[in-house]
């Protein structure tokens, strides 16, 4: 019988048809070079452009495609990936390039020392080189994050985490995944009153091969601020000594790269 993979890498999808193959494919590139046996898991939001098309035909059973044809939305895909997986670690990430599969080994360094790691762009060396207006704006928002949440996560909306999944368990699932980029606010704040170790590391974001981006920063950054002054008011209890260190003392080692 086979093993449960290390890691797995959640994609959620909408209109991605110009970026999705060329993700997967460096994805797989990347974790057999790591040595690490992993499953993709694709979740589409019933795109209208052909992607889960593109997804299924061109690899089959080695990715794990789910078509939503009820619900959209990013944080809901990411919930329905979290509850699919089975690797001992999830990476959670953009399909569009914004975060690069040359930059996962840098994080997946330090998943015997970290409970989430954090792909930042507000640590040195990393950076938006791309979009230094949106960047200036997006440091902004996150000092404000900081500031009110009294949180030393320097990057709170980057969305390109990779965290333990026997603790992501732990915490209130369906209060984090919900709206958009939100939840990784929340998913930082409530990890850190929860006491999971996070580790930054620097990353520089990439660009879309294709398609259009569906992130409307001032937007966005209204319904932000609600979630950032009610996440204020919740009061989060740390998860048991006990949980911590059974998962702290786990080392996870490279099994094989199939999927």
């Amino acid at each position: 019988m086979a093993s449960d993979p290390v890691l797995t890498v959640i994609l959620p999808t909408f209109n991605e048809a110009d970026n999705i193959v060329e993700m997967i494919s460096a994805l797989q590139t990347t974790l057999r070079a790591l040595g690490i046996k992993y499953e993709i898991r694709v979740i589409d939001d019933n795109s209208e452009d052909g992607t889960a098309e593109k997804v299924s035909q061109l690899f089959g059973d080695k990715v794990h495609l789910t078509v939503r044809k009820k619900e959209r939305g990013l944080a809901s895909a990411l919930l329905l990936g979290i509850e699919q997986a089975k690797g001992e670690f999830l990476l959670l990430m953009d399909s569009d390039f914004n975060h690069k599969p040359s930059d996962v080994p840098r994080l997946l360094e330090h998943i015997n020392s970290a409970d989430l790691i954090v792909g930042s762009r507000y640590i040195k060396g990393g950076g938006m080189p791309h979009a230094p207006i949106r960047h200036k704006l997006s440091l902004m928002f996150n000092l404000f994050v900081r500031g009110v949440l009294r949180l030393s996560v320097k990057d709170s909306l980057s969305g390109f985490v990779c965290i333990r999944r026997c603790l992501l368990l732990q915490l209130p699932l369906s209060n984090i995944f919900t709206g958009y980029g939100d939840f990784c606010i929340r998913l930082m704040y409530i990890a850190r009153r929860s006491g999971l170790r996070i580790k930054e590391v620097p990353v520089k974001y990439g660009t879309r091969l294709g398609g259009i981006s569906k992130t409307r920063f001032f937007y966005h950054a209204i319904q932000y601020s609600k979630v950032v002054f009610a996440l204020r008011r919740t009061e989060i209890k740390p998860l048991p000594k006990g949980t911590l260190a059974a998962a702290a003392a786990t080392a996870i080692e490279a099994r094989g790269g199939a999927e």
